[in-house]
């Protein structure tokens, strides 16, 4: 069964942080961050509830 807290703070914190790294890619047209921020959200979503960052009752 899925843990509600620990997935929904995995995606918060997975959100910002590949908020932060897709703004950090120097591209004038954007294009790089609307492929790279869905993306880095997903992964950073997996890592974080995987490893049980962020976990709060």
């Amino acid at each position: 069964m899925v843990d509600r807290p620990r997935l929904q703070n995995s995606i918060i914190y997975g959100g910002i942080a590949a908020f932060g790294l897709a703004v950090l890619v120097p591209d004038p047209t954007g294009t790089t961050f609307v492929f790279l921020f869905p993306i880095l959200t997903l992964v950073g979503t997996i890592v974080l509830y995987w490893t049980g960052w962020f976990v709060t009752e």
